[in-house]
């Protein structure tokens, strides 16, 4: 989740681009996803991986524009 952090975001915006992708694309496949548990539970997805994947490239521009705040002041 340090990918949140304003403090860690590249302070290049052309390095922006790739920024936390890694990142996004996993939480968006685990959490995107419906799963069944061991007794054969059907759990539903709990976000939309697309908009989340969407909204990533709005707050990493974000968070570029807030490098010098903490994460608490950002957040």
């Amino acid at each position: 989740m340090c990918i949140l952090d304003p403090c860690e975001a590249p302070s290049d915006r052309d390095e922006l681009h790739n920024y936390g992708e890694t990142e996004i694309k996993f939480l968006a496949d685990f959490y995107g996803k419906s799963k069944k548990n061991k007794l054969d539970i059907l759990y539903k997805p709990i976000l939309d991986r697309e908009k989340l994947i969407t909204e990533w490239g709005m707050v990493r521009n974000i968070l570029c524009d807030y490098k010098n705040f903490t994460f608490i002041e950002v957040w």
